[in-house]
């Protein structure tokens, strides 16, 4: 890809000296303004393929009630799909980096030895004020996450219901000597730091801290991807294995699978969601370590038809396993337990696995399923902005 841009700019730079030469510039003028419009129509300079993790704003129907409306809408939409714009992105990514060796996006920070972290991708994602320390906790926001929490496990206790809170640390928290030195620390305790503190001293409920066993497990495994923001197999693995740990202390004999029921298997090279966002997913890659077990897995996924599954923000599957010595269990997740996903659904005879960022709390499906185990699973970050709530029925 690099040769090729080479090549391409080295042609530019000798037609631009011949037309000089020839006082042809007027009529190269020319041609460059007309060159997005007869792209447009003949397509000659396909698009560069990137993967930008949102949807593109999409053509407006004129209505001359709200012309102003149209007109910004329209704006919106040329802003995401004129004629070069992919390349012109994919190209000041790569001379960003090439030349100053940092990112052009707020969304990714390149850190040390080329390790890509999450930035400011909204204003529910910003794992670098997050990893800063910037906004600690207030009381107020301790107290409301300690109700909360307190409420959850309260109303589920009463029906004999057991319930897991845990929190999937940052990238940044477990991999901090790959973050650049220009993002620094300004105080030592994090949001997980301050809640867990809190809820030792001020109630029964506690956390499930993954970090512990995740910090344990790099020291001879990578558990992180370099180019994703997601733990990989490996990680999922270890968080996996500390829920179950949890759970053997009201359930007996259950224990995590062994590790040495599953094989590593390289695969690669593979570019990660940050690459992505990064728009040089051919610069940014990795060859990744995945799990695979030696002998077949025996969980099964079946149709899944909630009501709750009608918001497009929610999706839910369950699966089902003879084998599984749990009861039925509901787990509230975000995209860090797909990597779990495996490893969980061979214990529990039947799982309902609800990715919902806002971490809902779902009666219906726990009546419905007659779940016995209710696992809540947020990435860390989140604790810097979403605040779940939850139903009148549990704040009585």
């Amino acid at each position: 890809m690099l040769r090729a841009t080479n090549s391409s700019i080295r042609r530019v730079w000798q037609l631009l000296f011949n037309f000089k030469k020839n006082d042809g510039l007027p009529l190269l003028f020319l041609l460059l303004i007309f060159l997005p419009l007869a792209n447009q129509v003949f397509q000659f300079v396909q698009p560069y393929p990137l993967d930008e993790k949102r949807r593109l704003a999409e053509k407006p129907v004129f209505d001359s009630r709200h012309p102003f409306a149209y007109a910004q809408s329209y704006e919106d939409y040329y802003n995401d799909h004129f004629t070069f714009r992919t390349r012109l992105v994919y190209w000041n990514s790569l001379l960003t980096y090439k030349v100053f060796r940092a990112s052009a996006r707020d969304n990714v920070v390149i850190g040390k030895k080329d390790w890509l972290f999450l930035g400011n991708v909204n204003p529910y994602t910003d794992e670098i004020d997050y990893y800063r320390n910037l906004r600690p906790f207030t009381m107020d926001e301790l107290q409301y996450w300690r109700v909360l929490l307190e409420q959850r496990r309260n109303w589920l206790k009463r029906r004999g219901i057991h319930y897991i809170f845990t929190i999937a640390p940052n990238k940044s928290t477990i991999y901090p000597e790959f973050m650049p030195k220009a993002v620094v620390k300004i105080a030592s305790r994090s949001r997980q730091d301050q809640l867990i503190d809190y809820l030792k001293k001020n109630s029964t409920l506690t956390v499930l801290d993954l970090r512990p066993a995740l910090l344990a497990a790099k020291k001879d495994k990578l558990v992180y991807h370099k180019t994703d923001s997601h733990w990989n197999d490996l990680g999922g693995y270890v968080a996996y294995s500390e829920i179950i740990k949890n759970l053997g202390r009201y359930y007996g004999v259950v224990q995590p699978r062994p590790f040495d029921r599953y094989q590593i298997t390289k695969t690669g090279p593979v570019s990660g969601d940050l690459s992505s966002l990064l728009s040089l997913p051919d610069i940014f890659w990795e060859n990744q370590w995945q799990l695979e077990s030696k002998t077949p897995l025996q969980a099964r996924v079946l149709p899944a038809d909630y009501p709750e599954q009608r918001n497009r923000f929610v999706t839910i599957s369950v699966h089902t396993c003879a084998s599984g010595a749990l009861p039925a269990a509901l787990m509230v997740h975000d995209s860090f337990a797909h990597q779990m996903k495996q490893f969980l659904s061979e214990d529990f005879s039947k799982i309902v696995y609800v990715w919902d960022w806002s971490l809902g709390f779902y009666e219906k499906i726990i009546k419905k399923e007659n779940i016995k185990i209710v696992i809540d699973e947020m990435v860390e970050y989140s604790l810097l902005a979403r605040f779940p709530s939850n139903p009148r029925k549990l704040r009585r």
